[in-house]
């Protein structure tokens, strides 16, 4: 399955019908429950759920993305070898 484009692509050249749509649809939801939703929730409770004064001593996340600060290699890991939702999202196929 691929994006939206391959789909919309797929059905005007005759190679799918537009039941790829709904098709389209379930895997969007799936990962949106999956991945998406469960970052977001965290985000908003990251945001809202606690003192901010207190964040970068309480947050787990936030304590990693303060170390990055001093361990560059960590740094570095986290921005090329974690792999985002979106990602994964945008590049599924149809």
């Amino acid at each position: 399955m691929g994006g939206l484009v391959d789909c919309l692509v797929g059905i005007n050249e005759g190679k799918a019908t537009p039941d790829i749509l709904d098709k389209y649809n379930e895997v969007r939801q799936e990962m949106y429950k999956k991945f998406i939703d469960p970052i977001s929730s965290d985000n908003f409770q990251r945001l809202w759920g606690q003192d901010p004064e207190q964040a970068l001593e309480t947050d787990d996340f936030l304590k990693l993305l303060k170390k990055t600060e001093q361990d560059k290699k960590l740094s570095v890991m986290l921005q090329t070898e974690v792999r985002m939702p979106k990602a994964t999202l945008l590049t599924s196929r149809c």
